[in-house]
């Protein structure tokens, strides 16, 4: 299990986008342009991918909408 504490406003690395699907759980970091993940970032999601979530760093739209088709029909 990955539990995020809702009171821990100080910890750093939480993904943008965090949910469930169907008793699948993803978490989605949002970059824009040239920026990239930092290291605790990157911790946070392989962490939540070993616990069993669906992960993805995401550049533009186009590749949020298919992860999360592929998400709903749990590929």
């Amino acid at each position: 299990m990955w539990v995020y504490k809702v009171n821990d406003r100080f910890r750093a690395g939480i993904p943008d986008i965090i949910g469930w699907y169907d008793g699948v759980p993803f978490a989605i970091e949002l970059k824009a342009g040239s920026n990239k993940t930092t290291g605790i970032q990157k911790k946070t999601l392989e962490d939540m991918r070993l616990a069993g979530a669906r992960t993805l760093i995401a550049y533009n739209t186009d590749t949020v909408d298919k992860f999360i088709e592929e998400v709903i029909n749990g590929r």
